[in-house]
Parts: C-alpha cells; structure tokens; sequence
C-alpha cells in the first residue's frame, strides 16, 4: 500500500463520518478476504463511492479514473500511489489516447493476478437519479481478460456493490451500501475463450441482474418529487441511525418501498400541504422511532447555547470549511462533482492545514486546533438534533387544523404504503 494511501485513507474516513449521518454498510461478508476480487458498483456521484468502500471495508482496493486526470507527473505519481489507474476516452485524446487503455488493463490484470481488489463503477458515468444505468462491458472485460491473460488465476469474485444517498448534493444525509453475493466470473470464461463478445454480454447482464435489486430506483410511471416523498415518509418509520453502522433496515424498506404501487395523488396532496406551510416531513411526522425528538418539545427552552459554545470550538477548521465551500460552490459546474470536491477539498485542507496550524501557532492555538478536531462530531450531531427541534417547532406554531390536515394525509399515505409489511 503506497504511502500517500496511508495518510488519506483515515483522514477520508474520518471526513466522511462528520459529512454523512448515518453510513449504513451490509453484506461486508459477502467480500472474499483473500483472492482476486472486483467491486461492482453503482456511480451516483463524481467519487465519493469509492472513497467509502476503501474506508469502510476490509480489502485494500485499485481504483479506475479518467485519464485526463493524469495531466501532469505531479498528478500522475499522486494518483498512482492511490493505487489510481487511468481509463481513456475518446474525449481524452482522440483514438491514440484509446490505445493506453490496453496499458491499464494489463495493470488491472496484474492486480487481479496478485490476489488483490479492484473498484469498479460499472455504469461508467455518474448522475444524481434513484435509477440504475446500463452498464458497460469493462468490469467483465477486466475480469474474464485477468483469467485469459494468468492461467494460474483460478477465479475472479465480481462482488456487485449498491450504493444508494439519500440526499446525494447534502450535508448529513444518509448513505446506505449493500454487497451482493460474489459472481464467479470463471463460468462464461469458457464462452470468452471461444467467442469474446457474447460471453461480455451475457456477464455485464448478469451482473446487472444482481445490482439491480441493491439500488433504491425510483418508479417509471411516477413522478420524482412523488417517489422521493414516499422515501422520506418511510424513513421517519425507521430507527434513527448515526454514525457507522451495519443495520440494513433502512435500506431494506426503501428498497420494499421503490417497488411498491405508490399513492400517487395522495403524495402529491401531501407535497402540496408541506410545500405551503413551510414544513418537512420529518417535523410533520415527530418523533422517529429510537429518537428523541418530541421530548424535545416538552422541554423548557433549547439548546442553542451549547451548539454556540461547540460552534466556538470549532473556529480552527472554518477556514478549511469556508475554502471547501467556495470551491465546491464557485468553480465546479455540475452537481454530481458538487459533494465529492467539497468532501475532497476538506480532507485535503485537513491534511495541509492542520499541519501547518500546529507547527505555526501558539500553545493555546495548537491546543485549540486540536479539541476542534475532536469535538467536529458532537458538534454535528448537536446541530443536527436542534435542527430537529427547530423545524418540529414550526409545526407546531401551525393553528391545530391545519397540523391535523397534515398529519391525517401523513397517516392514510402510510396506510396506503403498508408500512408494517414493507419492512419484515
């Protein structure tokens, strides 16, 4: 593992933990600890995927990224030591830039022979929608061509990877992944030796087969702002997670949900009613199961000064957060890249700054830097919980008929989901 793997890999994860609520893993057991191993996944933003299966799973991973990122040495040696190789389009550099695929496959090929683990997002290319993609043929590609290419290879494990956001363009939000059962790739080696093309078909298809029922897709027939408000109306039925966890429930009834025939009119009814007092759902709906937030309302006044007293505390990492913010703000395009260069700009400026703070500044400084650092979690999930409060307030302020409208259409769309059975 290069050196610069080292340093980012806990910093990435440390990161990801404050920028995620909740990060929800499953089926980890589904990854073989030793042997040649691809990571299929789904790609609903820049890279921000990858950077969660290398922090919170077991096996050391190679990546696949655009070439043109490989626009100089520096970047090169960067990204090589990231264990980083470089896939080529034709945008990249025309059909002579093509050729230096043939290059990565043999590195991908020597990896594999190794015994190690690639990441791979099979769709190829990343926009923020609950759908899955076709998916293009490099994942069987590199699997099928690592078995031609090393006869001692006995097997490459495909192990389809769903990767699903809840809000995949913000802060605290819920991620939730789940890992399929291995593919054997050996069973269409065979028909790959024979007859390339068919063989990478009928892998990519069978792959697909086994992704699909790991991503949370929205309905064809009903409208996005209606699906996503039938999502969010089951999450406030499930325990409340924070922070690292392998539960799976959550994930298990939007999956349940996004296949079920969906109160349509009901739903947009109810966006209606939410859209014009204000309001979310989670206010709406009180307190979650496991949480705490209708006991909040009861007691005397809030908590606004102790997130003062934290907010205080985190003064040394607000430049880092101000710099991240400006330049996922001002200079990225689309909205894909809006998170993912967010995140990457607070790790790096973790990994630059905090440094240089410790070596430049006075003891007082060098000490407040470091209670920053360790006070950024409770520091969230305090703003989190008077965020909560906050809006179930606001509810709350709303004249008793118009909080009963919302909560009745609130409760006929559950009936109408069937929550209880969407969940066992």
């Amino acid at each position: 593992m290069g050196l610069l793997y080292q340093v980012v890999k806990p910093v990435a994860g440390y990161v990801l933990r404050r920028f995620y609520r909740n990060i929800d893993i499953t089926g980890l057991e589904h990854i073989p600890r030793k042997g040649a191993v691809i990571l299929a996944a789904n790609h609903p933003t820049a890279f921000i995927e990858p950077c969660l299966l290398a922090c919170f799973q077991p096996r050391q991973l190679h990546f696949l990224a655009r070439g043109d990122l490989y626009k100089n040495k520096l970047a090169t040696f960067a990204l090589r030591t990231l264990n980083i190789l470089p896939v080529y389009r034709i945008q990249d550099g025309g059909f002579g830039k093509l050729r230096n695929n043939f290059e990565t496959f043999d590195d991908c090929f020597r990896v594999l022979g190794d015994g190690k683990a690639i990441m791979i997002l099979a769709e190829g290319s990343c926009v923020h929608e609950k759908k899955l993609r076709p998916l293009r043929k490099g994942t069987a590609r590199i699997a099928l061509g690592a078995l031609e290419a090393d006869p001692t290879l006995s097997e490459v494990h495909i192990v389809p990877v769903g990767v699903n956001f809840t809000a995949p363009d913000r802060l605290r939000s819920t991620v939730m992944i789940r890992c399929g059962e291995p593919i054997k790739a050996s069973k269409w080696l065979q028909d790959y030796l024979s007859n390339p093309t068919p063989a990478l078909t009928n892998l990519t298809r069978h792959l697909r087969q086994r992704l699909s029922p790991l991503v949370v897709q929205h309905p064809s027939d009903v409208a996005v702002p209606a699906a996503e408000l039938a999502l969010e109306i089951i999450r406030t039925q499930v325990p409340e997670l924070t922070g690292l966890s392998h539960d799976g429930r959550q994930l298990a009834a939007e999956l349940e949900t996004a296949k079920r025939s969906l109160p349509t009119e009901l739903l947009n009814k109810l966006a209606a009613q939410l859209r014009h007092h204000g309001v979310s759902m989670d206010a709406v709906a009180g307190a979650k199961q496991g949480a705490s937030n209708n006991r909040q309302l009861n007691r005397p006044g809030n908590h606004w000064h102790k997130l003062g007293f934290f907010w205080v505390l985190q003064i040394p990492l607000l430049p880092i957060h101000w710099i991240a913010d400006y330049i996922a703000t001002n200079k990225v395009n689309h909205v894909e890249f809006h998170q993912p260069v967010r995140f990457a700009a607070t790790a790096i400026g973790l990994v630059v700054l905090i440094p240089l703070f410790l070596i430049i500044l006075p003891p007082i400084g060098k000490a407040w830097t470091i209670v920053a650092i360790l006070t950024w979690k409770f520091y969230q999930r305090m703003y989190d919980r008077e965020q909560g409060h906050h809006e179930q307030k606001r509810v709350h302020r709303l004249v008793k008929a118009d909080q009963k409208k919302l909560r009745d259409v609130y409760q006929e769309v559950l009936r109408e989901l069937d929550f209880p059975q969407s969940v066992e």
